[in-house]
């Protein structure tokens, strides 16, 4: 089309015109009938370009990981007036991924910061960049984070039954964005081991850790969660699992309990037969190892229920030699220990305990 020419005269009150690009004054002028003329009014126009047809290149970076915010760029053409990203996942929209324009764009490349969220499904994404003069696409694909790994747990034990949370520190890599610590007995989640994450750097975790009284004695392996995944810690880093003092020192008076019954026939004048007694140091032995004996057939969680039998077993002996009318010393010892052994099981009955039945 050619470029009109002026001055330009015209009975309609629109003018058609093409001007070439750059700025231009036009001034209109009425005229009426009688050759009486109205005062010019100046019009600046500008002519700019065609804007160029929008066209995507490529994206970099144009992968990232689950869980992160990414600063990228969409490189192509046509880009500047660019007023939204839209996301999809095959052909459906996925709203969970978010693409926000940033300041800075230019013609050749648009700014964006791709939002990732922690348990959207890997695979790829279409960005659909849109602007006035149409829509593009660009492909990024949506891959696992780093895998954590788990190196050294210190302490590596800890004690049950204790009230105050035992400080611990978890090392290894990639564990900035752990969600979740938690403690395996032979590859299950150890209900009587209660976690919480205090701090966490890509080097360490800060952990509180309560080991309920019915935890299992022995180790236990550690497990991670990330948004990479789980990671399990190898078989020479593990967390063990010891006895507190109010166990020791109810296994310590439970032996001596049952030593006594085995001795007394033997070293002193006992009113029932020696059989009754060398029964009743075996009652408190299978009692014990049933007690803490871990186990996961047998005696699986009956911790609670057991150390009631214990004490009332200890209980009996104690009705037993009042009604038998024992009176040696080593008969007297004996009741002390057991009722030194019924005080410790009751006060581990109020030590904190797992939500495991039982």
């Amino acid at each position: 089309m050619s470029r009109s020419t002026f001055p330009q005269n015209s009975l309609e009150p629109k003018l058609d015109v093409t001007l070439p690009l750059g700025t231009h004054i036009l001034q209109l002028v009425v005229r009426d009938d009688v050759g009486s003329e109205s005062e010019a009014d100046t019009v600046v126009v500008h002519v700019l370009p065609q804007p160029p047809e929008t066209k995507i290149s490529h994206i970099t970076p144009d992968e990232g990981r689950r869980g992160e915010t990414i600063d990228a760029v969409i490189y192509g053409k046509g880009l500047r007036d660019a007023t939204a990203v839209n996301v999809y996942l095959g052909e459906e929209e996925d709203k969970r991924t978010k693409v926000f324009i940033r300041n800075g764009g230019t013609d050749e490349a648009l700014p964006v910061a791709i939002k990732l969220p922690d348990h959207i499904r890997m695979g790829q994404r279409t960005f659909e960049v849109c602007t006035p003069q149409g829509t593009d696409t660009v492909a990024f694909m949506v891959v696992p984070g780093e895998v954590a790994q788990i190196l050294k747990i210190r302490p590596a034990w800890g004690m049950v039954g204790v009230r105050h949370p035992l400080a611990l520190r978890i090392e290894g890599e990639h564990l900035m964005r752990a969600r979740l610590v938690e403690f395996l007995r032979d590859g299950e989640e150890d209900e009587a081991i209660a976690t919480s994450i205090r701090h966490a750097t890509e080097e360490f975790l800060a952990v509180d850790v309560n080991i309920a009284v019915d935890a299992e004695f022995g180790a236990r392996a550690c497990r991670v969660v990330t948004p990479a995944g789980e990671t399990t810690s190898s078989p020479g880093v593990h967390f063990t699992v010891l006895p507190g003092y109010v166990q020791i020192g109810i296994m310590t008076l439970t032996v001596i309990a049952s030593l006594i019954h085995f001795l007394a026939p033997w070293i002193t004048s006992t009113p029932w037969p020696p059989v009754v007694y060398l029964l009743g140091g075996l009652g408190y032995l299978v009692l014990l190892v049933a007690l803490y004996l871990p186990t996961k057939w047998l005696f699986a969680d009956t911790h609670t229920t057991l150390r009631w039998i214990l004490m009332g077993y200890a209980l009996l002996t104690i009705v037993l030699w009042a009604v038998a009318g024992d009176w040696q010393p080593l008969a007297y010892v004996g009741k002390v220990v057991e009722v030194l052994l019924i005080a410790l099981l009751f006060v581990e009955s109020r030590q904190p305990t797992s939500t495991k039945p039982g």
